[in-house]
């Protein structure tokens, strides 16, 4: 129980622009040395505390924190600043004009590297070394700086509806099948497979002085703008988080992106709409200023909740198996895809893949997934692993007690794609089976069932 109703919160932020030459990740067995930073990127800390209960999210513009890394970050948080595991939610926004923390396209290292077998081919394995070695002390610092500028505040909250900039990205063809990236104007294009979120949430956070200490910002979409370029940016997160500052008077952002494995900002109906990241940010920076002229108040308890689910892996095609065995055996070095040595056929990549994942089913047989709630008052902010489909989002929000339910994805680390299982069996590349689209057909509906067991208990707690 808490002792007091004073809520305090403390926000900080560090900058993590990696240096010129660092792998960009998010596409993959493409190398994308760093050419260009056209916007700086951060990573950043708010701390709630009130009374005994103590909650911080930690949020950072990169694509991806392997689940070894957010650990690391949790341990050394616990051991700094006695914040327990369930008090820290380690987020990013998987930002696609980024690094990622950890070779997060592969399970085993030493495996990928009987045909990955000289450091200039270390990009393939996702990460960067260099830009990991440090990420996770940055991590610790802004975590200990937000703690630091503990302040009490008040909380108010607001939403808008955007529907321009966010589109479910899989097409249901005539055959029956699914794509992501339907080409422009396809009639074998039946329809759109499913929904998206079009949900603009802000929490605001204001010092007794009249100062902003925090806000966080809800929407969902994958930021994946400049997924071929060699630039660094924080898309359209960053963007709007840039747009928001001025709004906040030197308050901290931070963006909770939803559940966005499915969605993107291209319509696929209409793709030559595709606004940029900066067109992005702008759009959604316009609807937070209306949104922040309507708040209302939050008042209420600081609760927070863990639960933890074991999903069976998902069962490999012995086919698939077998072929990406000859396909190696006839392939032992990388398959070049045009006249450089900067892009790797993507069948060779998902062949080591296949591999990787089936040698990691013989010792495992689930991923243990972690749910983890917070409530403030009418708001509950829940932090899942991975990339799920926005389907579950949106029956969560559905059945949620609470007024304002907002969902991080990627959280605490990866473990890829987990697609809806009639998407699974309509195929496709969020379905294919390999490290980057793993769990069993049912672990989506598992995931949204735990998810709304645990804002009930939040709510009636």
């Amino acid at each position: 129980m808490n002792k007091q109703k004073l809520l305090m919160a403390g926000a900080a932020e560090i900058d993590i622009t990696p240096a010129l030459g660092t792998q960009i990740a998010g596409n993959i067995g493409v190398r994308r040395p760093a050419k260009i930073i056209e916007q700086r990127l951060f990573a950043k800390a708010l701390v709630l505390q009130q009374g005994d209960s103590r909650v911080c999210y930690f949020s950072s513009d990169i694509l991806a924190i392997r689940t070894d890394f957010a650990l690391a970050i949790r341990q050394g948080a616990l051991l700094r600043f006695q914040l327990a595991a369930e008090e820290l939610i380690v987020n990013c926004t998987q930002n696609h004009s980024s690094p990622s923390v950890g070779h997060c396209f592969c399970l085993d290292e030493s495996f990928w590297r009987q045909w990955i077998k000289t450091p200039d081919l270390e990009w393939v394995l996702g990460g960067d070394p260099q830009y990991t070695d440090s990420f996770v002390e940055k991590a610790l610092t802004v975590i200990g700086q937000a703690l630091g500028r503990l302040e009490p505040v008040t909380a108010q909250v607001g939403r808008g509806i955007e529907g321009r900039i966010a589109f479910n990205r899989r097409t249901i063809m005539r055959d029956g099948t699914a794509q992501m990236h339907a080409a422009a104007g396809d009639s074998n294009v039946l329809q759109i497979e499913g929904p998206a979120d079009p949900e603009v949430g802000v929490l605001v956070l204001k010092g007794k002085r009249g100062n902003t200490v925090a806000a966080l910002l809800h929407f969902t979409s994958h930021p994946c703008h400049g997924v071929d370029s060699l630039t660094i940016a924080g898309g359209w997160s960053g963007a709007w988080c840039e747009g928001v500052k001025p709004l906040l008077g030197g308050g901290v952002p931070l963006v909770v992106n939803g559940c966005c494995g499915n969605v993107h900002p291209r319509n696929p109906l209409v793709p030559a709409e595709t606004k940029t990241y900066q067109e992005m940010g702008a759009i959604l920076a316009a609807d937070t200023e209306k949104i922040m002229s309507r708040l209302v108040p939050v008042d209420g308890p600081l609760l927070h909740q863990v639960r933890r689910i074991p999903i069976p892996l998902r069962d490999l095609d012995v086919l698939k198996v077998r072929n990406a065995e000859r396909l190696l055996e006839a392939h032992p070095e990388p398959i070049w895809v045009g006249r450089g040595n900067d892009q790797i056929d993507w069948q060779w990549i998902y062949a080591i893949s296949i591999l990787d994942l089936a040698r990691y089913k013989e010792t495992h047989s689930h991923f243990d997934y972690e749910v983890q709630g917070v409530r403030l008052g009418d708001v509950q902010l829940l932090a899942l692993t991975g990339e799920p489909f926005v389907e579950a989002q949106l029956k969560i929000k559905l059945q949620s007690p609470s007024p304002f339910t907002w969902i991080a994805h990627m959280s605490n680390g990866y473990v890829g794609y987990i697609p809806t299982p009639e998407a699974i069996r309509r195929g496709g590349y969020e379905t294919d089976t390999c490290h980057w689209s793993k769990l069993a057909p049912h672990a989506l509906d598992l995931i949204t069932t735990t998810s709304i067991e645990v804002v009930r208990e939040l709510a009636d707690a």
